[in-house]
């Protein structure tokens, strides 16, 4: 066996993924009384559970500062130093994929070379006139199975896929 799998791994991977169930999705979902087999509404029963299990979650971000205080003007004449920039394009985990831009992690670890410079460009632009590129503001959004019944959508969670460049949270554990 092992001599053939190291002269013919194909057949080894063949057989690998016959045995995989390549359709885990239930054909069926419910949530609270209501059942379906449609898909569309099947994504409306995950965004109603979603939306109601985020509105319950306590506020993360509160702010401590009075209202007549928070303005802008600590980041007006903030400006991020290129080696910085370069640095963190080089933390970013690889290992991830692709965002909703479509750009790989690994794209910008292995050219950070060549893009730290318009990326910090493109970045002390925003800060200085206050505008978060469009692009980078969308994001996606799905269920992942946790465990239990994969026909209940109460055995989801929610995960938002955000773009690579915009998404802080791409580092490898490194730091």
């Amino acid at each position: 066996m092992t001599s053939s799998l190291k002269s013919d791994p194909t057949s080894f991977w063949r057989f690998v993924n016959t045995k995989k169930n390549s359709d885990c999705d239930p054909k069926s979902l419910h949530y609270g009384d209501k059942s379906s087999v449609d898909k569309m509404e099947q994504a409306e029963m995950f965004a109603t559970f979603f939306k109601n299990n985020f509105a319950n979650q306590p506020s993360l971000i509160q702010s401590t500062a009075p209202a007549s205080t928070q303005t802008n003007s600590s980041v007006d004449n903030f400006i991020l130093n290129e080696f910085s920039v370069f640095d963190e394009l080089l933390k970013i985990n690889s290992k991830k994929g692709a965002g909703p831009d479509g750009i790989h992690p690994i794209l910008l670890k292995n050219c950070a070379g060549l893009l730290y410079e318009p990326l910090s460009m493109i970045f002390n632009d925003s800060l200085s006139t206050g505008h978060f590129p469009t692009r980078w503001k969308r994001y996606s959004v799905g269920p992942i199975f946790k465990k239990g019944s994969r026909s209940n959508v109460e055995n989801y969670r929610c995960i938002a896929k955000l773009p690579t460049i915009a998404n802080g949270d791409q580092q490898d554990g490194s730091r």
